[in-house]
């Protein structure tokens, strides 16, 4: 996972203006410390993206335009973003911030497996789960849709009829849980990671109603009333949430857990996961493209929809109006045109 695209808010404001001293002509620079074609001016009409992989301190520099800088600059990062650094001249305005690396978010570690979340203000939510762990029994006010990544895992679901869900889920597949339905997920014996996106920016994991958070708030004998147990049996409940946590192999099936807690309720049907990793792509001059949304084939998924698409290299996805988008794997060059005339290009 590479980058993604999500809206961040404005919470200071800075500004950095660059006054070197006057360089007469770019000829007198050095073009081995530059990217290729970096101090020509047909750089400046062409609006090539330049490759800073191999220079040691990327400049400013787009032909006759900017000039090389004279304080201690983030080069590391400036090699990541060329077009943020030397800009082509096709940018113009301000754009709000549409590319985030999740190394930068922060990260919440358990014996289970770990989770990192991108909301508007500090979408997705990127979870890896170790082998057999469980992922609690859960559920929260916002509509959640994931893509699976890696290994495999076991979800399931109930509704407020009582009627149940429960499937497998490998790469490539998703899952879509309506707000307020608990659901479940534990990694089978390859471990599992996935994304979760969720239909509301300002949403936060941390906003999750947990089962043993739930739980651990309210006094035993009260708990122990409810289920119409001895409190004594509740020797052994958790006292603090749980989120991600270890356990046991699963020794069931999918059919055999399926029988063992299908209520009188019945099933959940349509259910909360399509197996997309089964879906034909289309094909393109250039690439190929899932199609996955409530209309054409995942009917619960109402909120959500996503397209999976691949671009092979050196071809283009055509110009278009798209919402936010995640990087799975490679590398593009993306142009931004907002309202107002302000436009950037990112990579």
């Amino acid at each position: 996972m590479h980058a993604s695209t999500f809206t961040l808010p404005v919470l200071i404001g800075v500004t950095v203006l660059a006054l070197p001293a006057i360089i007469e002509s770019h000829s007198q620079l050095d073009a081995s410390d530059f990217a290729p074609g970096q101090l020509s001016n047909d750089s400046i009409t062409t609006g090539e993206s330049f490759n800073f992989t191999d220079v040691a301190t990327p400049e400013p520099v787009r032909g006759s335009f900017g000039t090389p800088a004279l304080a201690p600059e983030n080069d590391e990062g400036n090699r990541l973003n060329p077009n943020t650094w030397a800009p082509p001249v096709t940018d113009s305005g301000t754009v709000y911030n549409s590319k985030w690396p999740m190394a930068l978010s922060p990260n919440r570690m358990t014996t289970g497996g770990w989770g990192r979340q991108q909301t508007k203000t500090v979408l997705p939510i990127a979870e890896n789960m170790q082998p057999n762990a469980y992922r609690e029994l859960h559920w929260h006010t916002a509509n959640e849709w994931a893509y699976f990544q890696k290994g495999s895992a076991r979800i399931s679901a109930v509704n407020g009829e009582g009627q149940v869900f429960i499937d497998d889920i490998f790469p490539g597949d998703l899952w879509y849980f309506p707000s307020g339905i608990p659901h479940s997920i534990q990694a089978l014996e390859d471990g599992a990671e996935f994304l979760l996106v969720f239909d509301d920016g300002s949403f936060s994991e941390d906003e999750t109603f947990l089962l043993t958070d739930y739980i651990s708030h309210a006094p035993k004998e009260v708990v122990a009333k409810n289920f119409q147990l001895d409190v004594a049996d509740l020797k052994d409940l958790p006292e603090k949430p749980l989120w991600i946590f270890n356990g046991q192999k699963v020794k069931n099936t999918l059919a055999e857990d399926a029988a063992e807690i299908t209520t009188s309720a019945g099933t959940i049907n349509p259910g909360y996961s399509f197996h997309a990793s089964q879906l034909n792509a289309t094909a393109y001059k250039g690439g190929s493209v899932k199609i996955m949304d409530s209309v054409t084939n995942f009917p619960v998924a109402v909120a959500l929809s996503a397209a999976l698409v691949t671009v092979e290299p050196g071809s283009m996805r055509e110009m278009q109006v798209v919402q936010d988008h995640l990087m799975l794997s490679g590398a593009t060059i993306e142009k931004i045109f907002s309202e107002e005339k302000t436009a950037n290009v990112i990579i």
